[in-house]
């Protein structure tokens, strides 16, 4: 008797998207020289491109522009892939670039009215 299994594949790549309702995926332009960004990260848009959604800015946090799906290199890559509509992971949710926080009251209520459901 011969065992055909040759090898194992693990991926360990982390994603944002959720199961519960399909996501929305588009490729949209990051701000260069941000370093890397880290999948789960919630989004707000700028002149310049996408950048970490920040709830402490003047006047009042932004409007979340999306979830990036995938970590994202700015030092390297132009684009990124965000969701902009349908079901998020909430455990891989995040807030802020460099000092990454769990979301919020304030945040889960901003990813509700921009239509990403955390599951």
């Amino acid at each position: 008797m011969s065992d055909a299994k040759i090898g194992t594949i693990v991926i360990n790549e982390e994603a944002a998207r959720g199961a519960g309702h399909p996501p929305v995926i588009v490729t949209r332009a990051v701000k260069p020289a941000q370093g890397m960004l880290p999948a789960g990260l919630l989004l707000q848009n700028s002149p310049s491109g996408l950048i970490p959604w920040d709830p402490a800015q003047e006047g009042g946090p932004a409007a979340v522009a999306g979830v990036l799906d995938v970590a994202c290199d700015t030092a390297t890559q132009a684009s990124s892939l965000s969701i902009i509509h349908g079901s998020v992971r909430l455990p891989c949710l995040k807030v802020g670039a460099v000092a990454q926080a769990a979301p919020d009251e304030t945040a889960l209520a901003a990813l509700l009215t921009a239509g990403l459901y955390p599951e």
